[in-house]
């Protein structure tokens, strides 16, 4: 995994990161590789920045766990998928959210299995906006049109 940062890259595919990758994973994505992508366990959307935390805190380094998973929710974890049972089906899709010390998850869209269908929860925030405005402006149209951007 270090050996593949030295040459540069513009993201990061990460299949499921673990306890050694865990630090060198955050500080990539703190430090240049935007938009990276990793899986990992965890039991729900919102604690998959500490399940990341956990991680970075196993090698001993001292750090504040608080501010670290506030910079993980803020800067790594922008973006979550929630997948469950056995063949890994999508159920839900949220924006990590930071506030009043806590990890939040914005839902966006969810899987109903009541009505075996994608409910629509909320919309995309302005942060989130801006993010997709300078990585992929042509979908901002798209997004205004089925509403889930809507000032």
């Amino acid at each position: 995994f270090k050996l593949a940062l030295r040459q540069s890259p513009d993201r990061i595919i990460h299949a499921e990161v673990r306890d050694e990758d865990a630090n060198t994973y955050v500080r990539a994505c703190t430090r240049g590789h935007e938009g990276s992508m990793t899986t990992l366990h965890a039991n729900k959307l919102e604690d998959a920045p500490e399940a990341l935390t956990d991680m970075c805190m196993l090698d001993q380094r001292g750090m504040d766990p608080n501010r670290l998973t506030k910079r993980i929710t803020q800067y790594v974890t922008q973006v979550g998928l929630e997948m469950i049972g056995q063949k890994r089906k999508l159920v839900r899709v949220g924006e990590y959210i930071w506030h009043n010390d806590q990890v939040y998850v914005r839902d966006w869209i969810r899987y109903d299995p009541i009505v075996q269908d994608w409910v629509r929860k909320g919309a995309i925030s302005s942060k989130a906006k801006q993010r997709i405005a300078i990585e992929d402006p042509g979908s901002l149209d798209f997004l205004y049109k089925e509403g889930w951007i809507t000032d």
